[in-house]
């Protein structure tokens, strides 16, 4: 497995990359406020914004809760105006629809009760940046605020929908705060007929759980039109690992044979995480299950930042293609042809070495 090291890069257009072969440029990342580590980060091309910090759906899975965020949210309470007024003064920060990916919901799920009023109004303050934008959640929405959120959108599949489901059997006993899959699959329906890009996230892939559910999953994602499906992966440290090798739904997904702690990092910064945490290799178990997909025409991924690409038509912000191949499922986006060919645009660039992350040529 290629590690991934979490880095802000940017630099000159594709044509200075040509002649540079060895460029390795480096800005540096943003300088976060203190007070906002908790809600704000960043990692390669991506920055995640969080309306809130610490979750209610209390998920056996999740790494948010072993380090500093809490099982009830504490709203950012920042002005959202203070933190646009950041984004622009930020020259790291590549900003419109070639830019950074904007992904909201790492510490925290964007449509609790508590939370989706700050989350709209944060979706409306960013929104004419024209960055592509991710949001993931665990909860429902009704037509109303499904309305004001895609009201806020400037154009066509700028904003992607993960609706995450990890088992509709044993939802309960894996999220036991969470809203029950058929209302998350609902809101995912209402997005859809607004012709908002939507994916099935069954994220944590749990092997022992989850795939003994694929076919529940198809017909959903047949059913309600739902336009592709993620298989992620499981971030971990050894208390979490243990945890879920205690119980014995989930205990065969995680064989000390089978699996083992990567060095690829969550999607936070908060509290050294990277440090602490790790992707769990699963072996073939994910890749299977995104043949079973892709074998049924859905489309099927295994890193979100490749959805998005997938939607607007655009390359991959974070270069899964070039830096973690294993993770690219070489759709019709044809990135590495793309990066090449030199038919993309923004300020992005994807040099040779990024912080000891070497790009596969």
């Amino acid at each position: 497995m290629v590690p991934r090291t979490t880095v802000i890069c940017s630099g000159p257009p594709p044509s200075a990359y040509k002649s540079t072969p060895n460029l390795h440029y480096m800005r540096g990342e943003p300088p976060i406020p203190p007070d906002w580590t908790h809600y704000i980060s960043t990692s390669f091309n991506r920055l995640f914004l969080n309306p809130a910090s610490g979750c209610e759906g209390k998920c056996r899975y999740c790494y948010i809760y072993d380090f500093g965020h809490g099982t009830h949210s504490k709203l950012f309470e920042t002005p959202l105006t203070d933190l646009v007024s950041w984004i622009e003064n930020a020259v790291e920060i590549i900003k419109g629809r070639n830019g950074f990916l904007f992904s909201i919901g790492s510490s925290c799920d964007p449509f609790e009760e508590a939370v989706v009023h700050k989350t709209i109004d944060l979706i409306e303050a960013i929104a004419p940046f024209e960055n592509p934008i991710q949001v993931s959640t665990k909860f429902a929405l009704g037509e109303p605020l499904v309305d004001r959120l895609c009201s806020a959108l400037r154009y066509k599949n700028q904003l992607v929908l993960f609706g995450t489901v990890t088992t509709f059997d044993h939802w309960k006993r894996f999220e036991p705060g969470t809203r029950p899959p058929d209302e998350r699959l609902d809101t995912l329906q209402r997005f859809g007929t607004r012709e908002v890009p939507t994916c099935i996230a069954i994220k944590p892939y749990l092997p022992s759980v989850a795939g003994n559910e694929l076919q529940r999953f198809l017909k959903e994602i047949k059913i309600r039109n739902i336009g592709s499906v993620l298989v992620g992966s499981l971030y971990a440290n050894q208390k979490l690992l243990k945890r879920l090798r205690s119980d014995p739904f989930s205990a065969n997904s995680f064989s000390e044979a089978d699996c083992h702690i990567g060095t690829r990092p969550p999607p936070s910064k908060t509290h050294d995480i990277q440090a602490k945490m790790g992707d769990v290799n699963l072996g073939n178990a994910a890749l299977e299950a995104i043949s079973f997909f892709s074998e049924q025409g859905v489309p099927a991924f295994h890193s979100a930042p490749c959805v998005s690409a997938y939607f607007s038509q655009t390359l991959c912000a974070t270069g899964v293609w070039r830096y973690l191949p294993h993770l690219c499922v070489k759709c019709n986006v044809s990135c590495e042809k793309r990066f090449h060919d030199q038919h993309f645009g923004g300020g992005l660039i994807f040099p040779r070495k990024v912080e000891g992350l070497l790009a596969h040529e």
